[in-house]
């Protein structure tokens, strides 16, 4: 049996959880919207370049959207694909094509204007990141995790 004191998880499974709004983005630089103009639909995105996340299997993240309150999803093409959030970011910022990365990530591209948010009213938005700890009596050291992350 395994010990521990918390763990993370995507949902509320635990009446004793902390979360954490989070949601992602589609952002690039201002030179590649100047060459291919802003998306405004989620079908726009087929006539962008896209850089992807690669999963280790090698198999690609879908984009997830919501339009008319459906979920949609996009395979990003184009032809960079890497498995870091951090360095979809950089090839963002580099204009090598459009990255749906954690806004969380980019907010202070996007505030000094570095990167470009589009499709934001079609972004999922979700309540998904979870603190939880199984037992009531916490140690001094959860305790103080706990209360540095509370939002």
């Amino acid at each position: 049996m395994f010990s521990f004191d918390a763990g993370v998880r995507l949902g509320p499974d635990d009446c004793r959880a902390h979360h954490a709004r989070y949601g992602d983005g589609c952002v690039d630089a201002l030179a590649h919207f100047r060459r291919y103009g802003f998306p405004q639909t989620p079908a726009d995105l087929d006539a962008h370049p896209c850089i992807a996340y690669q999963f280790a299997d090698g198999n690609h993240y879908q984009w997830e959207l919501v339009q008319d309150g459906k979920h949609v999803t996009h395979r990003p093409e184009g032809q960079w694909a890497f498995s870091d959030s951090y360095m979809e970011a950089e090839a963002a910022r580099l204009g090598l094509g459009l990255a749906y990365v954690p806004v969380e990530l980019v907010a202070d591209d996007l505030e000094r204007g570095t990167l470009i948010r589009v499709l934001q009213r079609y972004s999922l938005r979700m309540d998904g990141l979870y603190l939880y700890y199984p037992h009531r009596n916490v140690s001094p050291a959860l305790r103080a995790v706990i209360d540095t992350l509370k939002i």
